[in-house]
């Protein structure tokens, strides 16, 4: 409840704080909301800093923000293993794996592979 009340303000926010200081209240907030998995609100939280970015609208320039405001998130779900955690986020909030993974290919590295596969056997095993 306390997030919802968080995202209603940025809309206040935006009317009397610098577009910068909105912009990175909304992006702490939406990284808090992806981790408790909040995807409704991440989805309005996302509509928002679209609206409110400087760019044209186009589908080049909403890819361009997704990826900048969602990668780290992405990267520390695919670090962790947490593919099917990844793939929910990815599918709930229009965030298009294909072509992050092929635009971050040089910093994605799996770390230690063996607990990336326990983890996904968990996550596939707890989620059905």
């Amino acid at each position: 409840r306390m997030h919802d009340t968080a995202a209603s303000y940025l809309v206040i926010m935006q009317s009397i704080e610098d577009p910068d200081r909105t912009r990175a209240h909304a992006i702490a907030l939406l990284h808090t909301v992806l981790d408790t998995r909040r995807w409704d609100l991440a989805r309005d939280i996302l509509r928002f800093l679209q609206v409110s970015a400087d760019g044209d609208g186009s589908p080049e320039a909403t890819q361009a923000l997704l990826h900048e405001v969602l990668g780290p998130y992405a990267m520390s779900q695919l670090e962790k293993g947490c593919i099917y955690q990844l793939g929910t986020f990815a599918a709930h909030c229009g965030f298009e794996l294909v072509s992050w993974m092929s635009a971050s290919r040089a910093q994605i590295r799996v770390r230690d592979f063996s607990a990336s596969i326990a983890q996904v056997q968990r996550d596939f095993h707890t989620s059905t």
